[in-house]
């Protein structure tokens, strides 16, 4: 499962891994190893209990606001 996630993000320019638990770390693990290309460009991770896609959607935005002025 995570070549495809992995797969679908290669040309993304920065990514955001977002989520509850460890599955997250897990990810970054594996592209760490597998996909370094990927790695690269993620940019943070941060724990979020069971968000809906709006929820995911305003994190995000308020994220990328904050990180890039």
């Amino acid at each position: 499962f995570y070549h495809q996630v992995a797969a679908t993000l290669r040309g993304v320019s920065k990514v955001l891994i977002i989520g509850p638990g460890v599955a997250k770390d897990h990810f970054f693990a594996h592209v760490s190893v597998h996909d370094k290309e990927v790695a690269r460009r993620v940019v943070g991770m941060e724990t979020v209990d069971h968000p809906t896609d709006n929820q995911i959607a305003a994190y995000a935005l308020r994220y990328f606001n904050r990180k890039t002025g």
